[in-house]
């Protein structure tokens, strides 16, 4: 008899019709709480299941550390902003961790030839929200300094963003 996962069981659940679509996301958005990973990213699932975790940096962010979450990169940063402004005045080193995961998310999913640019632009992407403030600012910098830290780079595209976002 061949072997099947949770995901797998949950997709089959759907087919036979024995669950509805919403009770498959709400399923797979507490799988994804819960630190189960390499949940295909969905706007609509890892939002919900971040709404549900009061958008504190937890198990969707855990997921979003990891390259298989960037397949759509764009998507994946929106989502990673969205949070931090969701939290950035109640909950900033949530927010901090939020920047750090997205940073060591798309460090690992990028090859590196592409690696200073695509990390520039989430820099300048996350510096230029109309959110940002200078309380908030220190926060925005931990988290991408963080995840400079966290994948052992170098601050080149934290050092251009900054250069590109004050005009010298």
């Amino acid at each position: 008899m061949p072997a099947f996962g949770t995901l797998a069981l949950v997709d089959a659940c759907q087919r036979e019709q024995t669950m509805t679509p919403p009770e498959a996301m709400a399923l797979t958005a507490e799988l994804l709480r819960h630190f189960y990973m390499d949940i295909p990213f969905s706007r609509d699932l890892y939002g919900f299941a971040a709404r549900a975790d009061g958008w504190h940096a937890r198990g969707v962010a855990a997921a979003i550390a990891r390259p298989t979450a960037w397949a759509d990169a764009q998507a994946v940063v929106r989502l990673v902003l969205d949070a931090v402004a969701q939290i950035i005045d109640s909950e900033p080193a949530h927010a901090s961790a939020w920047l750090t995961v997205a940073y060591t998310g798309l460090w690992r999913a990028t090859l590196p030839s592409h690696r200073p640019s695509n990390l520039r632009k989430l820099s300048i992407e996350a510096l230029t929200q109309p959110w940002v403030s200078a309380s908030s600012m220190p926060f925005l910098l931990t988290g991408l300094r963080d995840g400079i830290e966290e994948v052992e780079g170098g601050d080149g595209p934290l050092t251009a963003a900054l250069l590109a976002t004050t005009g010298r």
